[in-house]
């Protein structure tokens, strides 16, 4: 759902512009909300032709299944932008 707090690696934060990143961020939100959510893993395309990839750390079902305790679930409940060639 992409519902967590935002993380953006050190290359993605000094090599995309802020406006890059919000595109990305409201293609993403508006993909989730059309699907009514979305892979954990999503990919996007920057002009210069990266590969970014934006990458859910919890799901819904991992949030409602009980196995996690609220405080596990606040400290991950984030999700990371990052360049393909970073993982």
């Amino acid at each position: 759902m992409f519902s967590g707090r935002l993380v953006l690696t050190k290359p993605v934060r000094h090599t995309l512009s802020a406006a890059e990143i919000a595109q990305i961020i409201n293609d993403l939100l508006q993909r989730v909300e059309a699907n009514e959510g979305a892979d954990y893993i999503q990919k996007f395309t920057d002009v210069q032709g990266r590969s970014i990839l934006c990458v859910d750390q919890l799901s819904k079902s991992m949030k409602a299944s009980g196995a996690y305790s609220l405080k596990e679930i606040q400290q991950n409940d984030f999700w990371i932008m990052m360049f393909a060639h970073e993982h």
